[in-house]
């Protein structure tokens, strides 16, 4: 299973109701049970221990962004300095996932925007504060999480 290269040490029910809460989060506790085979209160103390022990972070909803009216979905690439960067990013509503690569120079994110103008103007106004060393950006078609087979 995808999910076994985790630190923490876990067991094989462990996993499967992972699996289960990444495929659709707000499954009820009762369709968790069906899924798992385990007790409702075996679920809702290992879901409590997975919390606790910060394997699942926090409980997220997935958008659609072109349905909120975001039409413009930006994937992008940049090396810069991570302070004048990292100022800029959290300032941004307009960004929905960041990734810092280990050597904290470049990193990757994706932001959402309504229109071309106002895709221009981050990008810009990037280009002024932050000053990148490189930048790249791509549009992206389409995206979907994905989830792993049985």
């Amino acid at each position: 299973m995808w999910l076994q290269n985790l630190v923490i040490s876990m067991n094989e029910k462990d996993f499967l109701l992972l699996e289960a809460l990444r495929e659709n989060g707000k499954y009820s506790l009762k369709q968790l049970q069906e899924k798992t085979n385990l007790s409702l209160s075996a679920i809702s103390k290992k879901i409590q221990r997975l919390y606790t022990q910060g394997i699942i972070r926090k409980a997220t909803v997935l958008i659609d962004w072109k349905k909120a009216g975001y039409l413009i979905h930006l994937f992008f690439s940049v090396e810069a300095e991570q302070k004048n960067f990292q100022q800029f990013i959290d300032m941004q509503k307009c960004v929905s996932a960041l990734f810092i690569l280990k050597d904290e120079k470049r990193c990757f994110f994706e932001a959402y925007f309504s229109s071309g103008a106002e895709a221009d103007k981050f990008i810009t106004e990037m280009e002024e504060k932050v000053k990148p060393t490189s930048l790249y950006f791509w549009e992206v078609e389409n995206s979907k999480k994905i989830v792993p087979d049985d």
